[in-house]
């Protein structure tokens, strides 16, 4: 399966292998469709790629990596090659100090302010984590985001931080 791809996509498809390359060895062998020959670059489309989804026009709008027993973090992982990623699903996987956590991989910490960068986001699921601190301003720029979902420990948490601050914000 070949397809004539245009510049965007091969560098997504740089992307995802940079990506691959900082997994863990055991998790490499369940993406082993990732990969870019070196003899003809422009005939290899991530498209085609397991777990990854394409529109029409051959950028990657989704990957979904469930249960592909992945190993590592997405601190390399360049959201930035990204443009029209409109969901990210790593459902039971091991990864920590991840950038945006999904159910299951028991993560802590904050938010980052680049979830911003994924300005085509429809859904943040990012519950059952031990997540705290506040909800980036970003994530309100996020124009094609129809469902967040946190924690209700998270979310009573950011509310009571949020009514501290209005209480002591000068008028």
């Amino acid at each position: 399966f070949s397809l004539d791809v245009s510049s965007n996509s091969i560098e997504e498809g740089h992307a995802l292998v940079k990506w691959k390359a900082s997994l863990k060895v055991h998790s490499r062998s369940l993406l082993h469709s990732w990969f870019l020959s070196s003899v003809n670059v422009t005939k290899i489309s991530p498209c085609a790629w397991s777990g990854i989804h394409c529109n029409h026009a051959g950028r990657v709008v989704g990957i979904n990596l469930t249960s592909m027993s992945l190993n590592g973090t997405l601190l390399e992982f360049p959201f930035s090659s990204f443009p029209h990623l409109a969901y990210l699903v790593l459902y039971n996987n091991e990864l920590f100090y991840i950038i945006l956590p999904q159910i299951t991989n028991k993560l802590s910490g904050q938010i980052p302010s680049e979830i911003g960068l994924l300005t085509h986001l429809t859904v943040l699921h990012i519950s059952r984590n031990q997540l705290n601190g506040s909800i980036p301003q970003e994530v309100g720029q996020l124009t094609f985001l129809n469902h967040l979902i946190l924690d209700l420990i998270f979310l009573i948490f950011w509310m009571v931080q949020s009514l501290v601050l209005l209480a002591i914000w000068p008028t």
